[in-house]
């Protein structure tokens, strides 16, 4: 350990390193009052807890990114996304994919498993377009860091894996759709700038650099302290889907049906009351949502096709999936 001394009138003394403060201690009230969204309490408390820390010489650096945390969270839920939700259903983690109807012009979503017919224990997926000919997947890096990835057909082999250029973070990035321009992209990825567990982010594609812009989160109330991915939009249908785990017990979560936007709409927050406003922004009810009976109902039928519907498709041929010189999948 290197020493320093220092020069006190005539003497020597010998100074030791500083060392690294404890972290402080924060009441699990705070975590109540973020899941609850009740961000003056919450904000309260933390300063309780700060000013504790303080006093007994503790890092304040967790209490201080949670109160960033909260201010992320209010800012977005005074912007919360005015959407219907026609319908909602609770089922096993492992099987949500199958409850998700999604119209085969829009594209299909695997589980990384079925598709590549080998182990996964990270629960990817991979978005497969409508012609087959191009797919976005995630899967580990070299680093064991999930990251998203695509391929394209080339005469019946898949191409080696790309990783998505401009989403080179320091995320977790899982659930990719592509929408049928091409362009927008929508997945899950979890990181320091979330609200918490999995978010749901929209990036689009840029020709002219080749790569993708910066990631935009879609805040509420598609995300929130739990875990939120797998947004998806039925083009044909016109219907959008996404999935998430709040105030669900352990390998459970609950998809969402709503009826997507063609531009952002959000609920004006000076003509709610903050418990109004909470509700909507936590998915509370969907009930909450249904402000035009005629819509809600449009939106029904729409659903039930969806559902009902039966497609028939050809069984694909095996190909060649190129990960890289050493490792191939076949199909």
């Amino acid at each position: 350990m290197k020493l320093k001394y220092i020069m006190i009138g005539a003497c020597l003394a010998l100074t030791l390193p500083m060392q690294a403060q404890k972290p402080g201690v924060i009441s699990p009230k705070v975590e109540t009052y973020i899941q609850e969204y009740k961000f003056d309490e919450a904000e309260t408390q933390l300063d309780k807890d700060i000013k504790q820390m303080q006093r007994k010489r503790q890092s304040t650096i967790e209490a201080e990114e949670l109160k960033l945390k909260i201010a992320r969270m209010r800012s977005m839920m005074q912007a919360t996304e005015r959407i219907v939700v026609i319908d909602s259903f609770v089922v096993d983690k492992k099987d949500f994919l199958s409850a998700m109807k999604i119209s085969h012009e829009s594209g299909s979503i695997k589980w990384f498993k079925d598709f590549f017919g080998k182990p996964d224990e990270y629960g990817c997926t991979v978005y497969l377009s409508e012609l087959g000919n191009k797919i976005y997947y995630s899967m580990p890096n070299k680093d064991g860091d999930l990251r998203l990835y695509t391929s394209d057909l080339l005469g019946g082999k898949w191409s080696r894996a790309t990783a998505l250029k401009g989403l080179e973070t320091d995320s977790v990035q899982n659930y990719p759709f592509m929408l049928s321009d091409g362009v927008t992209l929508y997945y899950g990825a979890r990181n320091e700038e979330g609200l918490g567990g999995y978010d749901i982010y929209v990036t689009r594609y840029d020709a002219d650099s080749k790569e993708f812009l910066k990631p935009e989160n879609l805040g509420m109330p598609f995300n929130s302290p739990a875990n939120d991915y797998m947004y998806a939009i039925d083009e044909i249908n016109n219907l959008g889907w996404f999935v998430s785990d709040r105030r669900q017990p352990e390998n459970k979560v609950c998809v969402y049906v709503f009826l997507p936007n063609a531009l952002r709409h959000v609920y004006d927050a000076y003509a709610y009351d903050t418990e109004t406003l909470t509700r909507l922004a936590r998915l509370m009810s969907i009930s909450d949502t249904w402000e035009s009976p005629e819509v809600l109902k449009e939106g029904k039928e729409r659903l039930e096709a969806a559902m009902n519907e039966k497609v028939t498709l050809e069984k694909p041929k095996d190909f060649d999936f190129v990960i890289n010189d050493d490792l191939t999948y076949t199909l």
